[in-house]
């Protein structure tokens, strides 16, 4: 640490009588001093005024303003300076009193040049060690601020994870409940004659349970959960066809009179990302961004590319690296502190809950950004509110589009497959759901009672959950079923995100991810495409 400035210690003397300062200048003129001399107090203090002086030594007995009364002003305004003062015999006191204001030093004249030099060389020392001390201080005091952040960064994320876990645990039963107020309809609709009353509230509650499957997709994605498939993509594109969007529009004509800019980067790189949870950031902030602007207020969405060749110190830390930046600005009236260090909290919100949201659009947003490995940065005050989204660049093109699969076109050929969950709903969802497919389903309740089964037979595929209580989870199931039946074709089905677990699976063999509940195309398809491979 660097405890003396860059330049010259910098002395001003100030005396009325200039003989007296040219005398002294001479004096010390090889002293490592850059040295001014003034003849009065407004002199000097235009001179301090004008940058920094470490040392100053001044005339007690001056016109206009006293040396005490230079001393008083400059400690008060400066009070880092060193000040030696220069008296006659008969000053003695006044001098006393300039100690007493914060004088370092007094001499008498006829001053000893000699005694000068040595006072000065106290003062120099006196302001190096204060400086270093001041330093010190302000280096600590970063650090212990720095420290008090980072902790205060850990305890938001530890917060987040906690209430995660709570939400991924009730999410995972609520998929398994779900499964069948959305499954079912779909079943029992394939065999209803035409025009028969049941059609509508079967569609109603089918209509209902889908709505709820959102409302669980979201506490998964909040549990960082969610069986997210990723790809290449762009996002202008992906904000061009949100815009677009009936959802959007009709958000838009909610809140007349506000106006809506789209600020696209012309050459914005691609990003790795699940469409459906960045679409669903999208929605949410444009949504809070509208509420939040009156008219004739505007909300404006940007996107562009960003490079850090330094981190970025904002509500996250954004490491170094390249970015694509998706940024969504209003002119509401900012966030309030106390409020900022909550928004990103599940249920934390001042909307009416189940009027206006469920408490967890910016929750969604907070662990979308983290599951696709990037930052949040909010910036907010009384002219508005901006959220810049940091995510990964990638420079790989966009996968080309595949086109819509149809049901008639995921029939099987009557091939085995044997369903492997804990849950009773779960197997006869999925095994009904297999013969409409054109499979042979069998189902087992565990990882054991699969074992146990594939000692005797053998199957085409497995359809295997990855979390199952009490007993082997998927991953071990598969592991030990490799081991009967080497390169088993498997396809794994959870409600969660593809962990470590799944990963392992993976690596052992096993095929594509299928996130529950069940639909015939999701099902069909991955079968299909397993079966190929």
């Amino acid at each position: 640490m660097n405890n003396i400035p860059d330049r010259q210690i910098k002395v001003l003397f100030v005396d009325d009588e200039p003989d007296v300062t040219e005398l002294l200048l001479y004096a010390l003129r090889k002293s490592p001093y850059e040295m001014i001399a003034v003849s009065s107090g407004s002199e000097a203090m235009d001179i301090f005024h004008k940058g920094p002086v470490e040392i100053l030594v001044t005339d007690i007995k001056m016109p206009g303003m006293s040396g005490l009364e230079l001393t008083e002003k400059v400690l008060e305004e400066f009070p880092a300076t060193r000040i030696i003062v220069i008296t006659a015999h008969g000053d003695v006191e006044t001098a006393v009193k300039a100690m007493k204001l914060g004088a370092v030093d007094f001499l008498q004249k006829p001053i000893n040049h000699e005694i000068l030099r040595i006072s000065l060389e106290g003062a120099v020392e006196q302001w190096r060690l204060q400086h270093k001390l001041e330093l010190s201080n302000t280096a600590l005091m970063k650090k212990e601020a720095e420290r008090a952040r980072m902790e205060k960064i850990a305890q938001r994320s530890q917060k987040m994870e906690a209430i995660g876990l709570m939400a991924g645990g009730v999410a995972h039963d609520l998929n398994n409940i779900l499964s069948g107020i959305t499954s079912y309809p779909e079943l029992l609709l394939l065999d209803l004659p035409p025009e028969s009353p049941l059609e509508k509230p079967l569609k109603t509650i089918q209509d209902a349970g889908e709505r709820a499957v959102a409302v669980v997709a979201d506490l998964l994605t909040v549990a960082r959960g969610v069986a997210a498939v990723k790809k290449v993509c762009n996002l202008n594109k992906l904000t061009e066809e949100f815009l677009g969007s009936p959802e959007f529009k009709r958000h838009l004509t909610l809140t007349p009179g506000i106006n809506f800019k789209s600020c696209p980067a012309l050459d914005l790189f691609n990003i790795k990302g699940s469409l459906v949870h960045i679409r669903k950031c999208l929605l949410n902030l444009t949504v809070n961004a509208l509420e939040a602007v009156k008219p004739p207020g505007e909300m404006t969405i940007i996107t562009k590319n960003r490079y850090l060749d330094r981190p970025l110190k904002g509500y996250d830390d954004v490491r170094l690296g390249e970015y694509v930046v998706l940024s969504v600005m209003d002119t509401g009236p900012g966030i309030s502190p106390d409020d900022l260090e909550h928004i990103f909290e599940p249920f934390y919100t001042k909307k009416i809950m189940g009027r206006s949201g469920t408490g967890l659009g910016l929750a969604v947003v907070w662990n979308t950004v983290q599951d696709h490995d990037g930052y949040i940065d909010v910036i907010t005050g009384d002219n508005g509110t901006r959220f810049d989204l940091y995510f990964p660049a990638c420079r790989q093109d966009v996968e080309s589009e595949k086109l819509a699969v149809k049901i008639d076109d995921l029939q099987g050929a009557g091939q085995s497959v044997l369903v492997i969950d804990d849950e009773q709903s779960q197997r006869d969802i999925a095994c009904s759901m297999l013969k409409i497919l054109g499979y042979k389903p069998e189902a087992v309740a565990g990882g054991e009672a699969a074992l146990e089964y594939l000692h005797d037979h053998g199957v085409d595929l497995l359809l295997l959950d990855m979390v199952m209580e009490p007993g082997i989870n998927g991953r071990e199931t598969y592991e030990r079923i490799s081991k009967i039946h080497p390169g088993q074709k498997a396809v794994i089905a959870s409600g969660f995100s593809e962990t470590d677990e799944v990963k392992k699976a993976q690596a052992q063999g096993a095929g594509r991810f299928l996130k529950k509940p069940y639909t015939f195309l999701r099902l069909g398809q991955a079968i299909l495409q397993e079966l190929a491979n």
